[in-house]
């Protein structure tokens, strides 16, 4: 199908890839200064928030809102704690070659139709996280700091579902991956990926989480119905499209993953 390399485009089944005419704020929306810290729940709707925006509370919705710097949810509670909803996170925070910042990150957040720009790594989800319809790009700061589009270190029970992500920080070329299933900190298990148009300008446009060098490994990942894209690299990443998913993991699926141009199917590496 020509054109799924691009956000806003027609994605496979019917739907377009999110992009900028569905995600983010949408148009007409008037808004009007928030706090940063949020400590009690409710909604928060039509804020714009002017900083880096720490969640203190469970049972925090934030709706038609822009948000310039970093989202971090402190509650290890469950799921929804905190959710994003047709909102734009303008980070601003891009890595200056002295580490790397997140757009959004930790445990309990769900984010949704999201414009997700400006940061180092888009986000890094850990426990109880659904990331859906959102579109995650934009990211870097041209420095060779490690980045990913979705960066994961540890963690368990997480949905990325739908997003177009794509990690392209420009020549410095720090990007490892659109998504990065890194195993740094313990083990990754119980992650569903899929249906995600993914694209970098680093060496895997997918890394699956079972590096020999890093001391633990992913189980329990399901990877299937994802499009790689050909936008920066004709391998999506510079030296192929995954790395490092191993079937011999316990719970470990890969099906009907896909090159964006030609539809032909994709193997697990």
């Amino acid at each position: 199908m020509p054109g799924r390399n691009l956000p806003g485009a027609a994605d496979p089944w019917g739907g377009c890839w999110p992009g900028p005419g569905n995600t983010g704020i949408p148009a007409g929306v008037q808004l009007h200064t928030c706090p940063t810290t949020i400590t009690m729940p409710g909604t928060y709707d039509a804020c714009q928030f002017n900083s880096a925006v720490v969640v203190k509370a469970t049972g925090v919705v934030i709706t038609r809102s822009l948000i310039k710097g970093p989202v971090t949810s402190k509650q290890n509670a469950g799921l929804n704690s905190l959710v994003i909803r047709d909102s734009t996170i303008a980070c601003g925070c891009p890595s200056v070659g002295s580490g790397t910042t997140v757009g959004i990150e930790d445990d309990g957040f769900t984010m949704q139709r999201v414009d997700l720009s400006g940061s180092g790594h888009g986000a890094a989800p850990r426990n109880h996280v659904i990331i859906q319809d959102s579109w995650i790009h934009g990211l870097g700061g041209n420095t060779s700091d490690h980045k990913d589009g979705v960066y994961v270190g540890d963690g368990t029970d997480a949905v990325i579902n739908h997003n177009t992500v794509e990690c392209n920080d420009g020549p410095a070329a720090g990007c490892s991956s659109a998504i990065g299933l890194m195993s740094d900190f313990a083990v990754i298990n119980h992650y569903v990926i899929t249906g995600n148009l993914l694209n970098t300008i680093g060496s895997f446009c997918f890394y699956g989480g079972d590096n020999p060098q890093k001391p633990f490994a992913a189980q329990y990942i399901t990877f299937t119905s994802n499009v790689f894209g050909e936008a920066i690299y004709s391998k999506c990443g510079f030296y192929g499209p995954v790395t490092d998913f191993d079937l011999r993991q316990p719970g470990m699926v890969w099906g009907d993953n896909r090159w964006a141009d030609t539809g032909a199917l994709v193997a697990a590496a």
